[in-house]
């Protein structure tokens, strides 16, 4: 191994290979030494993180430092790239408004806490689940093939395919749509079915609308005799109305004598309007010899009408003046 040389204005220290290094066998805490093979200078100590007793002691235009065992009281400022195989921070954060970039896949193992995230996709590992303890608001669209809900409330709610409820579904307020169908039964909130007597109101605008040219796709089932079937209008016919039975109207229907029309001034005197038919008789029938080979027996075609007379001496009108 070199020694001091004097012809050099210059502290020297001794200097030589790895190997050399490795054979000597007088080393003592506080030597420094140079090492001609990495080109840095040594230091000889020992401590629990450095058990093999030689160490650099030149950090500078490294490309790679070793911080083990290494304590920074203050800051420290790394202008290029820092790699460890293990960090523990209390506060990360981007210098001058840039912001941090990982370029490959980030681990925690705890709790991350942080005021906003972009991210392209979130998901659960090993087949877990992602639990949002809070509220979660969602300026945009949420899109999925599945998801479940205790309590949901939403302004709009709508599905490019029909959004199918698999349980039952509870509304407490008012339900608003274009075009609603029942495949089942309805029920009231005791359990009983409900027939005629559902409570359909017509909204337009947050407003009842009463014209009954709306009321047009409104049925029930066969049991409640209740079937529009697009009929309606706003002269108010139908199609079809059945009534099965009707009970004491009398309370209900008020005094229908106005709705009666006077008839009397409608008829005419038919007596002189009459025409002779004896000429044209015995004009139009040259033989009325035995014709009962072409007459069968008719009396099975004759039908009773007796029961289809009525006595109509009390009803008429006085049309001599």
């Amino acid at each position: 191994m070199s020694g001091r040389q004097t012809n050099i204005p210059a502290r020297r220290i001794s200097s030589g290979t790895t190997s050399e290094r490795e054979a000597m066998n007088d080393n003592s805490y506080g030597h420094i030494r140079y090492n001609t093979d990495e080109h840095y200078l040594e230091i000889y100590h020992s401590d629990s993180n450095n058990p093999t007793g030689w160490r650099d002691i030149i950090t500078n235009n490294k490309d790679e430092i070793d911080l083990s065992g290494l304590l920074v009281g203050d800051d420290a400022s790394f202008n290029v790239f820092l790699k460890v195989p293990d960090i523990s921070l209390n506060t990360i954060h981007a210098l001058d408004g840039n912001v941090i970039t990982l370029t490959e896949d980030v681990y925690i193992n705890g709790g991350l806490m942080i005021s906003d995230i972009c991210v392209n996709n979130i998901k659960a590992l090993n087949g877990g689940k992602i639990i949002i303890n809070s509220d979660l608001s969602i300026n945009n669209k949420l899109s999925g093939t599945e998801a479940s809900f205790n309590m949901i409330s939403v302004h709009q709610l709508f599905g490019n395919s029909p959004i199918e409820v698999m349980d039952d579904i509870s509304f407490n307020g008012d339900i608003s749509c274009n075009n609603i169908v029942f495949s089942g039964v309805i029920k009231n909130a005791a359990g009983e079915e409900v027939g005629a007597a559902l409570d359909v109101a017509l909204m337009k605008d947050s407003v009842v609308d009463t014209s009954f040219e709306k009321i047009s796709w409104l049925r029930f089932d066969k049991d409640s005799h209740f079937d529009l079937s697009d009929g309606g209008g706003i002269d108010s016919s139908y199609l079809d109305i059945k009534i099965t039975s009707f009970g004491d109207i009398s309370a209900h229907v008020s005094d229908l004598s106005i709705n009666f029309i006077d008839l009397s001034n409608n008829f005419h005197d038919l007596s002189d309007t009459y025409y002779e038919l004896s000429g044209a008789v015995t004009k139009n029938i040259t033989s009325i010899s035995d014709m009962s080979a072409h007459v069968s027996d008719l009396s099975i075609n004759f039908i009773d009408l007796s029961k289809n007379f009525h006595d109509l001496s009390g009803t008429y009108y006085e049309l001599s003046g």
